[in-house]
């Protein structure tokens, strides 16, 4: 599983206006989940973090940075089974959650499996100008140990909640012959940078 989630933290211990998503094999796609939750830090900047929300708590241990960043693992485990992920959070700049937000040019990558549990892997660049559509796109796609260049037919984007910097993006494009198409959830981070994660099932 692949969660992205974003959050607003009060500096008094609590988390509000949680918004989680999740894709993967076997749990299929849950979208924009509301969750709430709680956090500590101590001296050291170290801290443990929950949250809780429809499909249960997740629990996390993280160290803060200077400039508000967080780097996190999630510890959900016990008995050598369970969850055990390291994430990267960022603090965010809400006056780019908007479609115009996003504009300039952009290096992507993303990782995963397949299905069939067959790793896959792409990487590539595009320009946006601020009005939804990516030009200039170019990329790479891993499949199955073979790397093929991706040709685009079409690319764009647009970020639908200016509450939370919520968006989507589709991608639809060729490699080695064959039809593909990717459809990813985002959340922008600042007019510099996006999280995105893949929803098709």
């Amino acid at each position: 599983m692949r969660p992205w989630e974003r959050f607003t933290a009060d500096g008094a211990g609590n988390i509000t206006n949680g918004e989680l998503d999740t894709n993967g094999v076997g749990i299929g796609t849950f979208v924009a989940q509301a969750f709430t939750g709680t956090y500590s830090i101590g001296a050291d900047h170290r801290g443990a973090m929950t949250f809780t929300g429809p499909g249960g708590s997740l629990r996390f241990a993280f160290a803060m940075l200077a400039n508000g960043n967080a780097h996190f693992i999630e510890f959900d485990a016990s008995g050598g089974a369970g969850n055990h992920r390291l994430r990267d959070h960022r603090k965010s700049d809400s006056t780019a959650y908007s479609t115009a937000g996003i504009t300039g040019d952009y290096a992507f990558g993303a990782g995963g499996l397949t299905m069939a549990n067959n790793r896959i892997a792409i990487e590539g660049r595009f320009t946006s100008n601020g009005t939804g559509t990516l030009s200039n796109a170019a990329g790479d796609v891993n499949a199955y140990g073979t790397d093929y260049p991706m040709t685009f037919s079409a690319a764009s984007y647009t970020v639908s909640n200016a509450a939370t910097g919520r968006g989507t993006m589709h991608f639809a494009f060729t490699f080695g012959g064959a039809p593909g198409s990717l459809n990813f959830v985002l959340y922008v981070v600042n007019s510099g940078k996006f999280f995105a994660m893949e929803n098709d099932v």
